[in-house]
């Protein structure tokens, strides 16, 4: 049997507990002789926890024996032990372990896929231990510890992305007795494709009837939707073969469509009837007209298909339909001349781009007010979210730019020169890049997102008005508003 303070009586082991500090720990003395005599009336001595910086010897029931028979030097040299491990181990007790600082993070804002990406990081630990990070890529990527270095010295980690997009990196610390630090902020890096890896030359022309103003791609990549103006008119194009597979009628000049997100319903805005027709794609027959503003314009459906909100140019304001019923249910002023309509990825916020009154109008779908009005200038013709959020791409079309606006307060990132009267814009699925087609330049520009840089020129009909992305991101259509036709861009 054990008592606390003294050796066992097969073993002579002695234990002691250091308050929090530490596991329990025993120390060994060597074993009694078996003919040696105890001395049975001697107060058992303890080691207890000031509760301070270090440990103090007191008398534990002084009318207690010792546990165990053995000669005085054996206890002595138990209790000797123990006093001097209580010298060696107090001190540490007496203080604190204490967690690096928070690291300082460094790296490149831009990166290509496929090509190595380096990372820095410092941190200072406070008891001058040495430190090792842990980095999150920001993505499914396993969260490994670098090798230790000296506190203060400079780790660095390097990464190889197999996909393009936006990725938040940080970081944390700790030292080498597991004492961890906070995660840094976020520093976030954008991977874009290397070139030749996205779509920069036409492939294709389909002819598809005169005045194509507008196209979009179903959810499942399958069909085109072609909003054509002026023969009243909405062709269905096939993407396997490139052929004109239906030609619906729908009266009142449509000129901007949608699809919902399971691609069941296209919604044309028919900017001389004043309404929005339904189009069930599963036969291609108009099921419904809805009723709207006055001048319908762009046209723009929420993630989750509940409602489709319309832009009305002449009434300065934005239809809000509800889809299971095709009813409108609120109408939301908005600025002058409403042309281009967008819903953040998150479904929260729809945008509209107010060419009359140079800003954008952020509605919040919660209630349908508007919640923030951005300026950006320069006659705004279309407006579209980057798939993160984080940006809002507009065409200026009397300013020849392309702004790049922080969607949270409408800071303009970067004016970018593109081509000659930019409007319609589409982004490619992982967000690296924007085509824009540029009406009196005759191509279309492709816009890294990473540095909102333009990268290509790609020359596109005859006055190349609006753009659309496959779902898989290797094709783009433009449409060809006085060539009759659609250019097909891809690899």
């Amino acid at each position: 049997m054990h008592s606390e303070g003294g050796c066992s009586k097969d073993e002579a082991r002695c234990g002691f507990h250091l308050a929090t500090y530490l596991a329990p720990v025993h120390l060994t003395c060597p074993a009694r002789t078996p003919n040696m005599t105890a001395m049975q009336s001697e107060p058992r001595p303890t080691l207890t926890d000031t509760g301070k910086t270090g440990w103090r010897r007191t008398v534990h029931n002084p009318g207690s024996k010792w546990a165990y028979g053995g000669s005085t030097k054996y206890r002595i040299a138990c209790v000797l032990v123990m006093s001097a491990a209580f010298v060696v181990l107090g001190s540490e007790c007496g203080t604190r372990n204490k967690a690096p600082s928070v690291p300082v993070l460094s790296g490149p804002s831009a990166g290509v896929v496929g090509v190595v990406v380096t990372f820095k990081a410092t941190s200072t630990d406070q008891d001058g231990d040495s430190v090792s990070f842990q980095f999150d890529w920001g993505d499914d990527s396993a969260l490994n510890w670098t090798d230790f270095v000296a506190s203060g010295e400079t780790a660095t980690a390097a990464r190889t992305f197999t996909d393009s997009g936006s990725f938040a990196i940080r970081v944390k610390a700790k030292d080498t007795r597991g004492s961890e630090s906070g995660w840094s902020g976020r520093e976030t890096l954008r991977i874009h494709l290397p070139t030749g890896l996205f779509p920069d030359s036409v492939i294709a022309t389909i002819a598809v009837g005169n005045d194509p103003h507008d196209v979009i791609c179903l959810p499942n990549g399958e069909y085109l939707y072609v909003a054509r103006e002026a023969a009243d008119t909405v062709t269905v194009v096939k993407t396997s073969s490139n052929l004109v597979v239906a030609r619906i009628a729908v009266s009142g000049s449509p000129r901007h469509v949608a699809s919902l997100p399971d691609g069941q319903y296209v919604y044309a805005s028919c900017y001389h009837g004043d309404d929005v027709a339904v189009i069930r794609t599963s036969d291609n027959a108009v099921v419904a007209r809805v009723p709207v503003g006055s001048g319908p314009n762009g046209v723009a459906a929420l993630p989750d298909g509940q409602y489709v909100y319309v832009a009305n140019r002449l009434s300065n304001d934005v239809s809000v339909i509800r889809t299971s019923d095709n009813t409108v249910v609120r109408t939301v002023l908005v600025g002058m001349d409403p042309r281009g309509v967008a819903c953040s990825p998150d479904g929260r916020f729809v945008y509209t781009a107010n060419t009359g009154s140079g800003n954008i109008s952020v509605v919040s779908t919660s209630d349908n007010s508007v919640v923030a009005t951005y300026a950006v200038g320069g006659d705004p013709h279309r407006v579209v979210p980057l798939p993160s959020g984080d940006y809002l791409y507009v065409t200026r079309v009397s300013s020849n730019l392309i702004s790049a606006v922080r969607s949270s307060d409408g800071h303009i990132e970067a004016d970018i020169g593109g081509g000659a009267s930019p409007t319609g814009l589409a982004p490619l699925p992982t967000g690296d890049y924007v085509y824009v087609a540029n009406r009196d330049g005759d191509n279309v520009s492709v816009v890294r997102t990473s540095d909102n840089t333009v990268v290509r020129e790609v020359t596109a009909g005859h006055a190349p008005w609006n753009v659309c992305v496959t779902p898989g991101g290797d094709r783009v259509y433009v449409t060809d508003r006085y060539g009759a036709a659609l250019s097909v861009i891809g690899k």
